[in-house]
């Protein structure tokens, strides 16, 4: 509830004050927040519902749908994204929505730690999805709990609530599906998640 109690005492706060405009910029970031939060809650909500269908996906759609939508972080940060998908092979049977919300939150994370002006290589193949970026990289003895729900590392600056990684987990399990973790601190880390 803190992004919603943040937005209630900023407006209240300029209400009496007539200091709308940063009031106004508070706000919009605290909604911002909220909202990552819900669309994480609402990912672990849909998961209960183990009816959804499995249909034939193009990873490599898929994977440009994501991109797509990171396109002004990623020019923000001047990055360069590799994609290797082999043509007869970019295609798997499973849920949508699951792999959907798995490569985002992966994509999501390799954009958000990457240095300025990086590099993001995205690779799939026969089911595999490899996603490595070249940025702050994890502690090694912090892997272990990268995929603990409110988890997140000191050294990070950006603000996050430690649930992208929990719901990617939770979907892995759920379908009995394999997730390799490598990263050094300050040059990688390197996803790979079997489908």
């Amino acid at each position: 509830k803190t992004p919603l109690s943040e937005i209630i005492s900023t407006l209240s706060l300029a209400k009496k004050t007539h200091n709308y405009e940063q009031a106004v910029d508070i706000s919009l970031h605290s909604s911002f927040k909220l909202n990552k939060i819900l669309e994480s809650i609402i990912g672990m909500a849909h998961l209960s519902d183990i009816s959804y269908r499995k249909e034939k996906i193009d990873v490599s759609i898929l994977i440009d749908e994501i991109l797509d939508e990171y396109k002004h972080e990623i020019a923000q940060k001047a990055l360069s994204i590799k994609k290797d998908i082999s043509s007869s092979k970019k295609y798997i049977k499973q849920n949508k929505e699951q792999v959907y919300l798995c490569l985002k939150n992966l994509i999501s994370n390799a954009i958000k730690y990457s240095k300025l002006s990086g590099v993001i290589e995205i690779f799939f193949e026969k089911g595999v999805c490899i996603i490595q970026d070249y940025g702050v990289g994890i502690d090694k003895w912090n892997l272990k709990n990268i995929f603990q729900r409110y988890f997140r590392e000191s050294y990070t600056s950006h603000e996050w609530f430690g649930l992208g990684l929990a719901l990617v987990k939770k979907i892995v399990d759920i379908n009995s599906w394999t997730l390799y973790v490598e990263s050094q601190k300050g040059e990688f880390t390197k996803i790979t998640i079997k489908f």
